[in-house]
């Protein structure tokens, strides 16, 4: 199975290039959720990055045929709860269930020397358990704004070695909009719920590294 494509604008033509790399996650034998390997990727000179849904792996692919994959590098995300795949098949609930509260990379970018990476952290073991059990209306509705309070996407700045360097919640900004023009970070500002607007912000967005002390 092949997950991207390259397009040839002239003609329409696509050829697939790249597939699940042999140490992924999703290559363990196990049952998963349908798009919990879908990727995201970025671009940087002549590599190419992209995580596999949830696995906190970047894969460093070269961007000339054959595309073969040149290294990877392993990501320590604070707090991070993914799926690592069933024994049993799952059942369309569970799926479901599994796509919203279990933990995924939203989107990666490379600024200079630094990754970007945008992610959802997942429940942790008690809260996906918990959230199996019957509830009423009014306990279930306390209990999702309880989750939705807790378990807020974030960004980690990563060294092009996979050192953490920071982690943040950024406020009123959508974490999964990151995207590159002319070489600066740009991200889309959260809409409030409580007003509608036929229009929407983007914000270029700057990178702080602080050293640690010595």
């Amino acid at each position: 199975m092949f997950f991207l494509n390259i397009l040839n604008p002239s003609t329409g033509n696509k050829k697939p290039i790249i597939t699940l790399p042999k140490t992924s996650l999703y290559r363990n034998g196990l049952h998963f959720f349908i798009s919990a390997h879908y990727p995201v990727f970025t671009f940087d000179s002549d590599l190419l990055y992209i995580v596999f849904g949830g696995d906190p792996t970047i894969y460093i692919y070269n961007t000339v045929p054959p595309y073969s994959l040149s290294s990877q590098t392993p990501l320590n995300l604070l707090d991070y709860h993914y799926f690592k795949g069933s024994q049993a098949p799952l059942s369309r609930s569970e799926m479901i269930s599994l796509y919203i509260k279990t933990g995924r990379i939203l989107n990666i970018k490379k600024l200079n020397d630094y990754f970007v990476i945008a992610y959802f952290p997942g429940y942790d073991a008690v809260d996906l358990e918990t959230s199996k059990g019957n509830k009423t209306p009014e306990e279930a509705k306390t209990f999702r704004q309880r989750m939705q309070r807790k378990y807020r996407s974030r960004i980690t700045i990563f060294d092009s070695l996979g050192n953490r360097l920071n982690d943040i919640i950024p406020s009123g900004l959508e974490v999964s909009s990151m995207l590159m023009r002319n070489g600066d970070l740009w991200m889309k500002e959260k809409p409030d719920e409580d007003i509608e607007l036929d229009y929407f912000k983007l914000y270029k967005v700057g990178l702080k590294i602080e050293k640690p002390p010595q």
